[in-house]
C-alpha cells in the first residue's frame, strides 16, 4: 500500500464535541459534499458506527464502500479499514487522531487510498490531499458552527 497522506487542523472545541461530530455518520452529507450517503450497518456496544456504508462522488472518484471502525479510548479518535468496495476506490485505511490543546482540539487525519483506476502518482497524491483537506475543513466548520 502507498504512503499515508496526512493533514491536521485545530478546532475550537473540546475532543468530546469533535468526536460527537465524527461519530454522527447520519449527518456527514451535510458537511461533506463528496459524501452522498452514509448508512450505519452495524453498531458497537456503545451504539457508535462499527460498519458504515458510504456512497462518494469526489469528481475524480465515484465509489461505494464499507468501512470498519475502531474507536480509540477517551475521545482519542478512530481508525478505519475497508471491508468492501466498488467503483473507483479499492481500499481505504485511515484515522482521525484527536489531541487536546487547552480548550481546543488538534485533529490529525491520515489516510491511504488504493484506487481501482490507474493514475500517475502525483495525481493520486493530489486527490488524497484534497480528500483530507476537504474533510478537515468541513469537520471544523461543522463543529464550530454548532458550538
Amino acid at each position: 500500500m502507498a504512503d499515508k497522506t496526512e493533514g491536521s487542523i485545530v478546532i475550537d472545541a473540546d475532543p468530546a464535541t469533535v468526536m460527537a461530530e465524527i461519530e454522527d455518520f447520519e449527518h456527514y452529507t451535510e458537511w461533506s459534499k463528496e459524501i452522498k450517503k452514509a448508512d450505519i450497518v452495524k453498531r458497537d456496544a456503545k451504539k457508535r458506527g462499527k460498519l458504515v456504508e458510504f456512497v462518494v462522488d469526489a469528481g475524480f472518484a465515484k465509489a461505494e464502500y464499507t468501512l470498519d471502525y475502531t474507536w480509540l479510548p477517551s475521545n482519542g479518535g478512530t481508525t478505519w479499514v475497508t471491508t468492501e468496495a466498488k467503483g473507483a476506490i479499492k481500499s481505504l485505511v485511515g484515522e482521525y487522531l484527536l489531541e487536546p490543546q487547552g480548550d481546543k482540539t488538534k485533529v490529525v487525519y491520515r489516510m491511504t487510498m488504493e484506487l481501482a483506476i490507474p493514475l500517475p502518482g502525483f495525481l493520486k497524491r493530489q486527490g488524497e490531499k484534497k480528500v483530507v483537506d476537504v474533510a478537515l475543513k468541513g469537520l471544523k466548520k461543522r463543529v464550530e458552527s454548532r458550538a
